[in-house]
């Protein structure tokens, strides 16, 4: 029927499970668009392939819970601690070699895209890792890692110690920083501030 599904079957399953199941799909779905229609039939298959994907998640973590919450619980250690090193690095040599003094733009990249950058690569090697360790439930355990840490690598939560550092080195005085920060980013400032977060 569709690759795409059977992709995405084969991702929570081994080989050989992953055929029947397909097989199982496929001749429903035969026996459903000679029945009743082709459309029809399309519709009940995507909806089948959904359910079992959350069926096949769940006992993933059902059949492992203490290797996969393991697994899971080092990868988000590993992202905390690997992006707060990344994080001081950054900020130490931007500092150190008193960049915002002569390339406020430069700064200003780095200190903002140049650690969303860094969060998406160290989420990247911690999945790989989490993945390695959760072996026969990589999906499920990348996923659940996925979920725990979205909160943490948004671009949001960047801003707040930011832009106090931006404003401390004196860079665009005067400015709001809604006038300065990258445009993805201004609509998250004003959230913030609104809050109270950001002043």
């Amino acid at each position: 029927m569709s690759c795409i599904a059977g992709w995405l079957i084969s991702l929570f399953t081994p080989p050989e499970e992953a055929e029947s199941i397909l097989g199982d799909l496929l001749e429903e779905f035969s026996h459903l668009a000679s029945k009743s229609g082709v459309a029809f039939a399309r519709c009940w298959y995507w909806r089948q392939t959904v359910r079992t994907i959350a069926h096949l998640a769940g006992a993933g973590l059902r059949a492992a819970p203490w290797s996969t919450a393991a697994a899971v619980a080092g990868g988000y250690v590993l992202i905390r601690i690997v992006f707060e090193l990344y994080e001081s690095s950054i900020t130490a040599v931007l500092d150190r070699y008193r960049i915002y003094e002569q390339y406020g733009e430069d700064y200003l990249y780095w200190i903002t895209r140049g650690k969303l950058i860094g969060r998406v690569l160290v989420a990247t090697l911690a999945g790989g890792i989490v993945a390695v360790l959760a072996k026969g439930r990589e999906m499920t355990a990348t996923m659940t890692i996925s979920r725990f840490s979205t909160g943490r690598a948004g671009g949001v939560s960047v801003l707040h110690k930011d832009v106090d550092r931006i404003r401390r080195h004196g860079m665009f005085a005067g400015r709001s920083p809604r006038a300065w920060l990258p445009r993805e980013m201004r609509s998250a400032y004003s959230l913030r501030s609104q809050a109270g977060t950001c002043s």
